[in-house]
């Protein structure tokens, strides 16, 4: 038998080494892919030391989504070329993965925040709160509360929310513009927006300012807000207070946490100023 040059390690000793099985071993060499580097007198097969880094790059490339054809293709014509495209293909991938990861990541973080307030506020009262200043993508212009114009307008919102990896957890909400309220026209839409931690120049985006709003946080069906935005605009007038911009309407106990609608709370907020 031709001497092989290295260290000589025995099938199962190899497959502890790179944190596998003798089973993926044997039908790695079946299909081609990763075959010993030969076998002793007595037919046991072994590996040297330095497959090991190359299964060790079949396994990544395979946990990357790479079908082992492909990995095989790759290893049958290999060459320093061919491997710092294999390598930049990879990592344009694995950099788009983690983006994703990361989405998902603040995705949880808010939703375990909305919780955490859900848990924590008064239910069905007015209460005059500082909110910190917050990113907001805005819907088409909408101010309309017929449906044939609303949900157009929200499935655009969302989808071109989606597209553009925007979401991060909180619920769409609703704007009420500032005349619609002095009408008392609760359920006319300005926009849709949702919350957002960053800035893109094409999309159409504002700031809610920071500064003093009455709240009331709705336990109950969101569609039935009138008796809320009644108890909102009341207290600000007794308080010495003026409505000073839009009201903003948005979930924070939703159909993702809550089964009955009954239990759903919604957080209604309207920037006041003292008169």
């Amino acid at each position: 038998m031709e001497k092989i040059a290295g260290a000589q390690i025995r099938t199962s000793d190899f497959a502890k080494l790179c944190g596998t099985t003798r089973r993926t071993l044997l039908h790695y060499d079946a299909i081609g892919l990763f075959s010993p580097a030969g076998r002793e007198e007595n037919g046991y097969r072994f590996y040297r030391e330095d497959q090991y880094d190359v299964f060790l790059v079949i396994t990544a490339l395979k946990e990357l989504g790479m079908p082992l054809e492909e990995i095989k293709a790759y290893l049958d014509t290999r060459n320093p070329q061919a491997l710092q495209e294999l390598l930049a293909l990879q990592e344009a991938k694995i950099a788009s993965e983690l983006s994703s990861l990361r989405q998902i990541q603040k995705m949880i973080a808010t939703k375990k925040s909305l919780l955490s307030l859900g848990a924590a506020v008064p239910r069905n009262v007015v209460l005059f709160e500082q909110m910190p200043e917050e990113i907001l993508i805005l819907s088409q212009p909408i101010h309309s509360r017929e449906p044939t114009i609303t949900a157009p307008a929200l499935y655009h919102h969302l989808s071109l929310c989606h597209k553009m990896r925007l979401n991060i957890g909180y619920p769409f909400g609703a704007m009420i513009a500032e005349e619609s309220l002095k009408k008392g026209e609760f359920d006319v839409y300005a926009y849709y927006f949702t919350k957002t931690d960053k800035v893109l120049e094409n999309a159409n985006w504002v700031k809610k300012p920071a500064g003093e709003y009455a709240t009331f946080y709705l336990q109950g069906d969101y569609l039935q807000a009138e008796s809320a935005f009644s108890a909102l605009l009341e207290k600000v007038a007794e308080s010495g207070r003026e409505v000073c911009g839009s009201a903003y309407k948005e979930g924070i106990i939703d159909e993702i946490a809550q089964q009955d609608r009954a239990k759903y709370l919604t957080k209604i907020s309207i920037p006041v100023k003292r008169q």
